[in-house]
C-alpha cells in the first residue's frame, strides 16, 4: 500500500508493517525470548509481507490522495511558509522531496530499505489534500512569562538548543481551530488566577526544591469531532495525596459546579481530567507519571472515577467514527492526531490485507500467510485501543474466503485495556464474556505485555 503522509510528515501509513501481524513466526512466542529472538523473526517475516503487499494494487485498493512529492532539490521551507506565526519560524522543514523521506523519515526509510532489498524502487510519497488545521489532539507546555514568573504562557518549547522556554501558541498551521480556542480559554482563566496557579518552570528542573513547587506543567486537549467538544487534561506537578487548593480553584473556574456555570462549560468542554505528575527526578522530562492511579476525572463531577477502573460513562471517553466503525479513546491512550489521513491508512491496510489473504492478482507469489481450514490469526503490536486490529478483524470476518478471525492485540499501557474492551464490544456485539462469539466467527482480546 502506498504510504500516506500528512502535510508536515506527521502521519505515515504503516500498512506493510501491520501485515507482519499475520506472520507465523509471531505465534506462540515465549515472553523471555521475545526481546532477543522474536523481534528479529517478526522483521524477517515482515519483509515477505511487505513484498507481497507492495505489488500493484487491484481495483479494490484505495487510490492515493493528493499530489506526489516530487524529486526536487531539498528546499528550505520553514514554519512561516506554512502560515505559522508561532515563533518557531527558524526551524527548517526536513522533507521537501521524496528522497528526503526515503533517507530521513524513520518509517519511510525502513520501507525504502525493504523495497530496495527486494530489487524494487522506494515507495512513492503523497501529500494529503488537507494541508492544515488537522491536529485534533495536542499537548501544550505551560511555562512562566518573560519577566513575570507568576504569569502562565501556553504553547510549545522554543527551538533553541538546550533551552526550555515556552513560546506562545499563535496560529500554528497544524492545530485545529478548536484546540487553539481551547488554549486561549485556559489562558484567560489562568490570567484571572495569576499568582494563585503557578506555571511550572521547565528550566529549573535541576533545582530539586524549585521542581517540587505545586504548579501546572502541561495541558492536553482532544477534540471530539462529532460534538465539537474538547477533553481537557491538566497535568499538575504534585503528588495525588497532597492538597492542591490552587488546582481546585482552576478546575472550578474552568467548569463551575453551579448550574449556570456548568451549562456554560458544557458548551466547550467534553470532560476535565487531572494527571498527577509527581516531581520524581527519575522521570526527567517525561510529561506523564507512570503510576496507574495518576489519572482522575474531575468533570463532570458525577463521573468521578479512576481511568484504570474501566470507565464507560458517556463523558469519560472521546468517541470517534473511523472508516465507519465506532471507537472510544481515553486521555491516557494513544490516538492519531491526523484522523483524516488515518482513515485513508485504514482503508489501505484493509485492501492490502485482502490482497494477501485472498491472493488477488497473484500477489502472494506462492507464499500463503493463512492455513487452509484455520482461522485468520492477527497479532497487533502496540495496539492501543485496538483501532487497526479491530478494523482489520471486522473487514476480514466478512470475507467468504476467511474461516473466522482471531485477534491478539498487545500494548504495554494498562490504560488501553478498558477502551479496547469497549471498542471490541461495540464492533462485535455478539462477543461473549470469553471474547468469542457463539459461532466462533471472531475472537478478540488484548494482553498487557512489553
Amino acid at each position: 500500500a502506498t504510504p500516506r503522509l500528512g502535510t508536515l510528515g506527521l502521519g505515515v501509513a504503516a500498512s506493510a508493517a501491520l501485515l507482519l501481524a499475520l506472520c507465523p513466526a509471531a505465534r506462540g512466542h515465549r515472553r523471555s525470548g521475545w526481546r532477543r529472538r522474536g523481534l528479529r523473526a517478526v522483521l524477517r517475516a515482515a519483509r515477505a509481507a511487505v513484498a507481497a503487499a507492495d505489488r500493484p494494487a487491484s481495483a479494490s485498493a484505495a487510490a492515493p490522495q493528493g499530489p506526489r512529492v516530487g524529486a526536487t532539490p531539498r528546499g528550505k521551507a520553514r514554519c512561516a511558509e506554512w502560515g505559522c506565526t508561532c515563533g518557531g519560524t527558524g526551524k527548517v522543514y526536513p522533507y521537501a522531496a521524496s528522497e528526503d523521506y526515503h533517507s530521513l523519515h524513520p518509517a519511510v526509510a525502513d520501507l525504502a530499505v525493504w523495497r530496495r532489498a527486494a530489487g524494487e524502487p522506494p515507495p512513492e510519497v503523497h501529500r494529503e489534500k488537507l494541508v492544515a488545521r488537522y491536529r485534533t489532539r495536542g499537548k501544550f507546555a505551560v511555562g512562566p512569562a518573560k519577566g513575570n514568573p507568576s504569569r502562565s504562557v501556553l504553547g510549545l518549547f522554543a527551538s533553541k538548543r538546550l533551552q526550555w522556554k515556552v513560546v506562545p501558541l499563535s496560529n500554528c498551521a497544524t492545530v485545529h481551530p478548536a484546540l487553539v480556542e481551547g488554549v486561549a480559554a485556559v489562558e484567560e482563566v489562568l490570567r484571572t488566577l495569576e499568582g494563585v496557579v503557578l506555571p511550572f518552570d521547565h528550566d529549573t528542573m535541576a533545582d530539586a526544591e524549585a521542581a517540587r513547587i505545586p504548579s501546572l506543567r502541561w495541558i492536553e486537549l482532544t477534540l471530539e469531532r462529532s460534538t465539537g467538544l474538547l477533553a481537557l487534561v491538566l497535568i499538575w506537578n504534585g503528588e495525588r495525596a497532597t492538597p492542591a487548593p490552587a488546582l481546585d480553584k482552576l478546575i472550578e473556574a474552568l467548569w463551575p459546579e453551579t448550574e449556570a456555570g456548568a451549562l456554560h462549560a458544557e458548551r466547550r468542554w467534553h470532560s476535565i481530567w487531572v494527571h498527577w505528575r509527581e516531581p520524581d527526578p527519575s522521570l526527567e522530562r517525561a510529561i506523564h507519571s507512570k503510576r496507574p492511579d495518576a489519572w482522575l476525572q474531575v468533570r463532570p463531577a458525577s463521573s468521578d472515577k479512576l481511568l484504570t477502573g474501566g470507565v464507560t460513562l458517556d463523558r469519560s471517553l472521546v468517541n470517534e467514527t473511523l472508516d465507519g466503525l465506532p471507537f472510544s479513546f481515553g486521555p491516557a491512550s494513544f490516538m492519531q492526531v491526523n484522523l483524516a489521513v488515518f482513515e485513508c491508512m485504514l482503508r489501505d491496510m484493509k485492501s492490502a490485507l485482502r490482497r494477501v489473504v485472498v491472493h488477488e492478482d497473484g500477489v502472494s507469489q506462492g507464499r500463503s500467510l493463512t492455513v487452509p481450514g484455520e482461522k485468520l490469526r492477527l497479532l497487533e503490536l502496540y495496539g492501543g485501543v485496538g483501532v487497526i486490529g479491530l478494523s482489520l478483524a471486522h473487514a476480514a470476518s466478512g470475507w467468504d474466503e476467511v474461516n473466522g478471525v482471531t485477534l491478539l492485540s498487545t500494548d504495554f499501557n494498562p490504560n488501553c485495556a478498558g477502551p479496547f474492551a469497549l471498542n471490541a464490544g461495540s464492533i462485535f456485539p455478539e462477543l461473549g464474556d470469553g471474547g468469542t462469539d457463539p459461532e466462533g466467527r471472531c475472537q478478540a482480546k488484548e494482553e498487557d505485555r512489553e
